[in-house]
């Protein structure tokens, strides 16, 4: 990952690259176990600008609009096989909706995946990362109020019953706070 911005931007007379960029990785996949309790598989990435798609073995498989938030897509579906081509083509260039009778912003949309990109396995019963909200409720000298709330789901086709842990770690390392939900 890279951007293909990185000497072009801020220059007199000099307007950036904005347009297309694809990138491709080929790995090997392992079989994995399959039924209710099989986990699922998502494609993850750091932050960046861009609109794009994502293609697994040759198909289209997602558009996505990451507006600096990165990717998180299910691609559990299309890892049945072995061996998998992944690609992805993104663009620098804002959609019409964006910057509405604007050609050239006056700001730099910086071109690329920027950081890395992963997948990830989250088991058939997980908390959802996108669901959980921290709140701060009070902040006093010798301590704070916080709120806590989150979404278990379970993606097998058995009941399963759930207890959520919270623990707080101070900046020191030290557990600080637990409660159980």
């Amino acid at each position: 990952p890279h951007t293909w911005n990185d000497r072009d931007t801020f220059q007199q007379d000099v307007d950036y690259r904005r347009g297309f960029g694809s990138y491709r990785c080929r790995f090997f996949f392992g079989p994995e176990p399959t039924g209710n309790d099989s986990p699922s598989w998502w494609l993850r990435s750091d932050g960046f600008y861009g609109t794009g798609e994502l293609w697994l073995n040759g198909r289209r498989h997602a558009r996505f609009d990451a507006q600096y938030m990165g990717l998180s897509i299910d691609v559990t579906e299309c890892l049945s096989c072995s061996e998998l081509v992944l690609g992805i083509r993104v663009t620098n260039r804002c959609a019409a909706h964006v910057l509405p009778g604007i050609g050239m912003p006056d700001f730099v949309l910086y071109g690329g995946l920027a950081g890395r990109v992963w997948l990830e396995q989250i088991p058939s019963l997980s908390i959802e990362r996108d669901e959980t909200v921290v709140t701060t409720e009070f902040v006093g000298e010798t301590g704070a109020d916080l709120g806590f709330s989150t979404f278990a789901c379970n993606r097998s086709d058995r009941a399963r019953p759930v207890r959520v842990f919270w623990t707080i770690i101070n900046r020191r390392g030290l557990n600080c706070a637990t409660r159980l939900s």
